[in-house]
């Protein structure tokens, strides 16, 4: 039997905090079950989606792979396009992990992020768990959530965003560099949280706060809906094309929540229930290696 690489890296959903301050850019966020699919077989080489094309010129130039152009990489994803759900980021997690475990190359998590932030700001879905990462330059880990773990319903917006294209809009470094010392404190509160309430206030103010970049009425409502009516909590994706809202399937039904938003006029066009997992790619080796 030829022998195949299979490796299915998660998506994220949104950002619980995002900020950027005087020690850099920052952001936490959790993985789901909706993933990016890469297959590596023998075969002719096909072209790749260009930024992962551009991830593996940079792995030839890094490791002097031999033989790649006899490598057949296919690349699959259930990860709505941009959307602020990492789904370049999980193909190219996707592509470094399948091809040093292709050519038995030892790697870590940490420089797999590494790798991924030099082809475009990446979050920490390469960590099995919600990890605070430099998403624009790299570095260690600076804080890791130990306990994650709900359902998540993710209303989609009207609109697709680019995460180069965002990061680089000059408005967006005015805006942060005047709201820098509230990122400074959301950094710092994040430290000090005891609850999973703490966390939910504090994805709340991360989410106010980036409402100067995008606004997204009814937000405050929604906080409200949350501290009435058992939503655990809810944080917005960096473009604000995705709101995601936590909850357990056992004290609330998705399609409850949903009849409740009809209340707040949230602007969405459609929605997916997902639930939270841990991060990192899993590797399976479909015959002889």
């Amino acid at each position: 039997m030829t022998r195949k690489l299979l490796v299915k890296t998660p998506a994220s959903c949104g950002e619980i905090v995002e900020g950027r301050d005087d020690q850099g850019s920052f952001l936490l966020s959790y993985a789901i079950n909706c993933y990016s699919r890469i297959q590596i077989t023998p075969g002719p080489w096909r072209p790749l989606p260009p930024k992962s094309q551009a991830m593996v010129h940079r792995l030839q130039a890094l490791w002097n792979l031999p033989d790649l152009d006899q490598l057949m990489i296919q690349i699959d994803s259930d990860i709505p396009l941009g959307m602020g759900m990492s789904s370049s980021t999980a193909d190219l997690a996707g592509l470094v992990v399948g091809l040093a475990m292709w050519y038995q190359i030892p790697i870590s998590n940490q420089e797999v992020f590494d790798l991924c932030v030099k082809e475009e700001p990446s979050d920490g879905v390469m960590f099995s768990q919600p990890s605070l990462v430099n998403f624009m330059e790299g570095g260690p880990v600076a804080y890791r959530l130990a306990d994650f773990d709900y359902d998540v319903l993710c209303l989609f917006a009207d609109r697709r965003v680019e995460t180069c294209q965002h990061y680089q809009d000059p408005r967006l470094e005015a805006i942060r560099h005047r709201q820098r010392r509230d990122y400074s404190r959301m950094r710092d509160q994040l430290f000090r949280v005891q609850s999973q309430s703490d966390l939910a206030d504090l994805a709340f103010q991360s989410a106010c706060l980036n409402q100067a970049i995008h606004a997204l009425p009814g937000l405050e409502q929604l906080n409200q809906l949350r501290q009435t009516l058992g939503i655990a909590g809810f944080n917005i994706a960096h473009s604000g094309s995705v709101i995601a809202i936590w909850f357990r399937a056992d004290q609330i039904r998705s399609q409850e929540i949903l009849s409740l938003l009809r209340s707040i006029k949230l602007a969405y066009h459609d929605y997916q229930v997902y639930r939270t997992v841990d991060g990192g790619s899993e590797v399976t080796w479909v015959g002889s290696h």
